[in-house]
């Protein structure tokens, strides 16, 4: 049995509630979503710099992409 596409964004749509457990203390507590739109930015923006100052070929958007969902499988495992 297949879940309709709207299961998996109701499922997205819960990583705000998914706190972060850091290995550091850090005085503002983060989420799960917060966090993955960090990483996102991050990675689109380290993919920008390898292939404008190094000679890269990587796709940012592609690294954004991978990177916004890398941790959707926490909203059923937590973090």
């Amino acid at each position: 049995m297949t879940r309709p596409v709207s299961h998996f964004f109701a499922y997205i749509a819960r990583l705000r509630w998914i706190r972060r457990w850091g290995l550091m203390r850090n005085a503002i507590e983060e989420n799960v979503a917060t966090h993955s739109w960090e990483v996102a930015t991050l990675a689109h923006a380290l993919a920008l710099i390898r292939n404008r100052h190094f000679g890269g070929t990587v796709n940012p958007d592609r690294m954004a992409a991978a990177a916004l969902y890398h941790d959707a499988t926490e909203v059923i495992t937590g973090d």
